[in-house]
């Protein structure tokens, strides 16, 4: 425990994170100099059992953390990731749906006359929504198959 939390904390200085702990029961924090401490003592793993980790980072820790991981690994440089469906998007709701209502993209692809890795592409937010009905289309399905399995 000590040897990790003493490594999470010269990460933490590469990234500027913050980490401390807090004791759900009492409401204290501890920060992460107190915890190598505390992870030393004798009765430490039952004090850090109960506490709850946290580590909070700045808007561009991911930034930093390529940076880190070029350098590091003594690469040019780590490029940004494909876009990724954001949390409230029409993609990940659609996602979360067909999960619930048990629709694969291969039933869906089907249903909608096109192939799968083009649907695919379309769900992860890797392609754009064509002009068209195509996304009316798709949640009249998973809706139909929500009815069917008694679901939303």
């Amino acid at each position: 425990m000590q040897a990790f939390l003493t490594e999470l904390g010269q990460l933490s200085e590469t990234l500027g994170l913050v980490v401390a702990a807090v004791d759900p029961r009492s409401g204290a924090w501890a920060d992460l100099p107190t915890l190598i401490t505390m992870s030393g003592s004798q009765n430490g793993w039952q004090d850090i059992d109960r506490l709850h980790l946290r580590v909070y980072g700045p808007e561009d820790y991911l930034r930093r953390l390529r940076q880190y991981v070029a350098s590091e690994g003594g690469f040019s440089s780590i490029p940004e990731p494909a876009a990724v469906p954001t949390v409230g998007s029409v993609e990940l709701d659609l996602k979360a749906r067909m999960d619930t209502a048990g629709v694969t993209q291969t039933e869906l692809a089907e249903h909608l006359g096109k192939k799968r890795p083009y649907v695919t592409a379309v769900l992860n937010g890797k392609r754009p929504w064509p002009r068209g009905d195509l996304l009316e289309r798709c949640e009249a399905f998973v809706a139909s198959r929500e009815r069917e399995s008694g679901g939303n």
